[in-house]
């Protein structure tokens, strides 16, 4: 009998997948505790521990795509290799998210520093000695 529990947690697949993923201790207690897959589900992604609850959040979307391969296409990974595909995509999504993070904070800086420099660009400044300053703009 197939059901959610048994893809995401059960099946040979999905105990290897987590165990090559590097989350097996981190998921035990909350499967011990867990009434339903949705249950569970909802404790791993509220835990504190932000990085394996990411791992996992990939890992189950990973198990869920398997599971699909093998339904319509005959076609399935195994259960190490899909946990290294979490854990590797997991990585690969963090890496861009910090990489976006340090893009937006170094524009934010260099919009700053440009502001700052168009400011006092546009504030009038007395002329050097000897010159005059005409207002075209008025």
């Amino acid at each position: 009998n197939e059901d959610d529990w048994h893809v995401l947690f059960g099946c040979d697949a999905s105990i290897q997948a987590r165990q090559a993923a590097g989350i097996e201790q981190f998921l035990e207690p909350f499967l011990v505790q867990a009434s339903s897959a949705k249950h569970a589900i909802h404790a791993i992604c509220s835990a504190n521990d932000k990085q394996a609850a990411g791992i996992f959040a990939t890992l189950a979307w990973v198990l869920w795509n398997n599971r699909n391969c093998e339904v319509w296409n005959d076609s399935h990974e195994s259960g190490r290799t899909l946990g290294f595909k979490a854990r590797h995509m997991w990585e690969d999504w963090l890496t861009v998210q910090q990489l976006q993070h340090d893009t937006e904070a170094a524009n934010t800086q260099h919009d700053r520093r440009n502001n700052t420099q168009q400011q006092q660009a546009l504030r009038w400044q007395k002329p050097a000695v000897g010159w005059y300053k005409c207002n075209v703009d008025a």
